[in-house]
């Protein structure tokens, strides 16, 4: 498998200049460089994982290896089980995991290279407030839409109208009144006397009508689709709601699982945290367990249209964790590996790294889907034939003026003749 690293090499060029060179032993005694050296770096998760290996762990120890002068192969097996014995017999040169691991009793650690901390996170309460729900079914703009279109339907009436007699001064209000009361199925009568009016008033109560039944989907689909909780704070809250947890390992560490064996035995496989928050912005009934870093990169995503977040991190974090490189114990290449940490470290090239990483994969577009309010673009049928009716009403209108002008004219005609 070809790696395509997401930060170039040159960040490193200064380094060079600063590391030793250093000779190990290899397995069969030979004193020698590391140079050239070929070493088999080992992914052990689910399958279905496999395709999907790029992490910050795995392209970091990529990096660190290849600017030592070793060539890298990437090993993925689907069984975690087999660990063990791969690293025993050397099948598999390198691995990573967090310091916790059982790894370490048969694999020589590493320094730590990758610090961070493991929380849980949880559905948002309360993404539309409940008392908002009769005006947060649409958007503002669309509201606004929906009301200029009431108030032009109004003075274009009465605009046909005036041509052949002055309405009263409330024509326009009185219609407007009668739309939404259409609106909120409620009763009202139109009397017509032309036939651009007829078209006007008809196609103007079609989209009426048509607004009211997505208005009325989009309101049910909300009430009944979202459940309003209180804010959750705390692991306890998540067990007092017994919601299902998901945890991003097939193996948790023992140390992680507490008193709360049970709820870590039950949970479900989140190794693709992505898959994961979906479900917790939008079935809101699970609470997963991972990696800051990861977490808060993809839960920035999950928002709704007012920018309100779908997810939320509870705080303190449940556990600090170390990310550490294991080999077979013994293995000649851990002091060289070691010493080239400790400076990368210490030089503040390794945080560089990670930093530059997480600036790639925040520009990551995730798709996400969650409550929305409805947009204009949503309503292109109902506004398009709209549009055709004023039109068509519009173009009527100067027809019967012409015709009464005509009929005007001939009229004059007559009289004098």
């Amino acid at each position: 498998m070809k790696t395509i690293l997401l930060y170039p090499r040159k960040d490193l060029r200064y380094f060079g200049a600063k590391m030793k060179t250093i000779r190990q032993c290899r397995y069969n005694g030979e004193n020698e460089d590391w140079k050239g050296w070929k070493m088999n770096l080992c992914y052990v998760k689910s399958k279905k994982f496999c395709k999907e290996n790029r992490n910050i762990e795995y392209d970091t120890m990529i990096l660190i290896l290849n600017r030592l002068g070793i060539i890298t192969s990437y090993i993925c097996y689907g069984n975690p089980l087999t660990l063990k014995e791969l690293t025993v017999h050397h099948v598999c040169d390198i691995s990573y995991r967090m310091i916790q691991s059982k790894i370490a009793f048969y694999s020589d650690a590493t320094e730590p290279y990758i610090y961070d901390t493991i929380s849980w996170f949880v559905p948002a309460p309360n993404l539309i407030p409940i008392q908002m729900f009769p005006v947060k079914v649409f958007s503002a703009i669309l509201w606004i839409l929906f009301i200029s279109t009431l108030v032009f339907f109004g003075i274009t009436w009465y605009t046909i109208r005036s041509v052949h007699y002055k309405p009263s001064s409330m024509f326009v209000v009185q219609q407007i009144v009668k739309m939404l009361n259409i609106f909120l199925e409620q009763s009202a009568s139109y009397r017509t006397r032309y036939l651009s009016e007829m078209i006007l008033v008809l196609l103007s109560l079609y989209f009426v009508f048509l607004m009211n039944a997505v208005y009325k989907t989009r309101f049910f689909f909300l009430l009944t689709g979202i459940e309003f909780e209180e804010p959750i704070t705390s692991f306890q809250d998540i067990i007092k709601r017994n919601m299902k947890t998901g945890i991003p390992w097939s193996e948790v560490p023992k140390n992680l699982r507490h008193n709360n064996d049970k709820i870590f035995r039950e949970s479900i496989d989140c190794h693709t945290s992505k898959i994961c928050l979906d479900r917790v912005a939008n079935q809101r009934d699970l609470a997963i367990l991972t990696l800051d870093r990861i977490g808060d990169q993809l839960h920035n995503s999950y928002v709704d249209v007012d920018g309100r977040p779908l997810i939320q991190r509870l705080d303190p974090p449940y556990i600090s964790v170390h990310i550490v490189a294991f080999l077979p114990k013994g293995h000649p290449f851990l002091l060289k590996l070691n010493r080239y940490l400790r400076d990368l470290m210490n030089f503040g090239i390794l945080p560089k790294i990670i930093s530059k990483y997480e600036s790639k994969f925040s520009e990551i577009e995730w798709k996400t889907s969650g409550p929305y309010k409805l947009k204009v673009e949503h309503l292109k049928a109902p506004n398009v034939l709209l549009l055709i009716g004023l039109s068509l009403s519009v173009l009527t209108f100067i027809w019967e003026l012409l015709k009464a002008r005509i009929l005007r004219k001939e009229m004059r005609l007559s009289l004098d003749i």
